[in-house]
Formats: structure tokens, C-alpha cells, sequence
């Protein structure tokens, strides 16, 4: 680590991210706060998670917006050829997905959801409404079918 990136104190500056970032969308809708900090927008059938990451060799702070589709969802030929040919099928973000542990009770199933990334310190007021809504506003239209076709819950009945 340099000198300078020992300077930067990513706590405050994860924290500043977050001041930004909320003061911001306060303007748009409700916002919550969960119990692990992440700030928190209801829509529909899903919320959209906005958590902060420092990056302190840049010292930039990165958020990621990401809203559930479907958690425990069966991992299958199926589901994977999904993701893989629908990934990347929007203008902002795309669709993930995390396996759960092999050592889980949920071993074999997966929690997909559609998710983006942000540069905080560079964010314009107008880009963060119409990223984090495309975010929320597409895991909401997807997570019924979605869930019909290849199982799991959807955020709303978790």
C-alpha cells in the first residue's frame, strides 16, 4: 500500500458515498436502510439492494445496485442456457447469478438476480434514477415468469 492510499480513509469515503447517493434518490422515492447498511427501494414484487465497496488503490468507492429475481432456484441445463443467452440482454445491467455453498442445505440451487455497477465519486444525478429503476423495474417484470419457468422464490414471498 502507498502513502497516499494509506491517506485515503475508505470508511469515510464508503460513507460519503452513501450520504451522496441517498440525498439523491430522496428525491425520487422512499428509500430504507438494511440491517447491513445497504440502502433499500421497494418496487412491485422485488427491492433493489444498493451497497458501497471502497476500492482503495484508486481510491474510488464503487456502488452495486442489484435486485433479487430468485432465490433457491434450481441449477439446471435449463436455467444456465438462460442465463447465459439473456445475460447481457439490456441496455443497463444484466442478469447473475450466485450458487449457494456446496455444504448448504441449498446445495444445487442458486440466487439469480439482475444487478449494476456505479462509480460513486462519478455519479450524475440523472444516470443513478434511470440505472437503479432499470435494475428494479426489470428483476419486477422478470421474477414471475422467471420463477414459473425455472423455480425458486421470488423476493416478495422469501
Amino acid at each position: 500500500m502507498t502513502d497516499e492510499q494509506a491517506d485515503w480513509d475508505a470508511e469515510a469515503a464508503v460513507d460519503a458515498a452513501r450520504q451522496k447517493v441517498q440525498t439523491l434518490l430522496l428525491r425520487e422515492t422512499e428509500i430504507g436502510l438494511d440491517q447491513r447498511g445497504r440502502l433499500t427501494i421497494d418496487r412491485g414484487s422485488t427491492r433493489v439492494f444498493l451497497e458501497f465497496f471502497p476500492i482503495p488503490e484508486k481510491k474510488l468507492v464503487y456502488v452495486t445496485l442489484t435486485a433479487p429475481i430468485a432465490f433457491y432456484a434450481p441449477i439446471t441445463p435449463e436455467l444456465l442456457e438462460h442465463l447465459a443467452r439473456n445475460a447481457d440482454k439490456w441496455y443497463f445491467g444484466h442478469l447473475a447469478m450466485n450458487p449457494y455453498a456446496d455444504d448448504s442445505e441449498y446445495k444445487g440451487q442458486t440466487y439469480v438476480y439482475f444487478t449494476d455497477t456505479l462509480i460513486a465519486e462519478y455519479i450524475d444525478p440523472e444516470e443513478l434514477r434511470i440505472r437503479t429503476f432499470a435494475v428494479v423495474d426489470t428483476a419486477n417484470a422478470l421474477d414471475e415468469e422467471f420463477t414459473q419457468q425455472f423455480g425458486g422464490t421470488r423476493y416478495e414471498d422469501s
